[in-house]
């Protein structure tokens, strides 16, 4: 017997539910002041953090440098427009043919080489494992850590004015008048 795929949920109804809920909670009072703007906060640092970034630009770079490094005696073009200089250009190309097949040789093998090296970095850049997810991690946490001693100094400060205000009006409701 062949089992049908699970039909999978329509999105737009469950966040549709989600929102739902959410605005019934937060009418009710389930969520404390300020929850979802410290919670937006929460999310900008972490997004910050964590943008990946695009690299098919490098990849189309290192696509067409590998078109063009091929090298061959072959495209070395021996045309002239000075009467005979075409059969000169083949004679000396002739002459020179051995040096210049080493040098060739020499140029491809450094191309080759350097494309590699190339591959590899891009490769690496690519690479997620090479963000250090662990230490992302613990950054989150130092960050989370520091705005939430933020947000208790605020509170702290705030809870201290109102404080003063009231020992300056108990010490005045106290005072006898002369």
């Amino acid at each position: 017997m062949v089992e049908e795929p699970a039909a999978s949920p329509d999105l737009d109804a469950v966040l549709a539910r989600l929102r739902s809920k959410v605005e019934q909670r937060r009418r009710s009072g389930a969520y404390p002041p300020g929850l979802e703007d410290g919670l937006e906060e929460h999310f900008r640092r972490i997004v910050a953090h964590r943008a990946t970034p695009d690299f098919t630009g490098l990849r189309a770079r290192l696509a067409a440098l590998d078109e063009r490094a091929h090298f061959s005696a072959g495209r070395i073009h021996a045309q002239s427009e000075r009467p005979g200089g075409e059969v000169l250009h083949r004679v000396v190309a002739k002459v020179v043919a051995r040096q210049t097949q080493g040098v060739l040789d020499q140029v491809q093998r450094h191309a080759d080489g350097v494309r590699d090296v190339l591959g590899g970095v891009a490769a690496a850049l690519e690479d997620p494992a090479h963000v250090h997810a662990d230490l992302v991690e613990q950054l989150d946490a130092v960050l989370e850590r520091l705005a939430w001693a933020e947000r208790r100094a605020v509170a702290a400060e705030a809870t201290a004015a109102d404080l003063a205000r009231r020992v300056e009006q108990l010490e005045a409701s106290s005072t006898p008048a002369r």
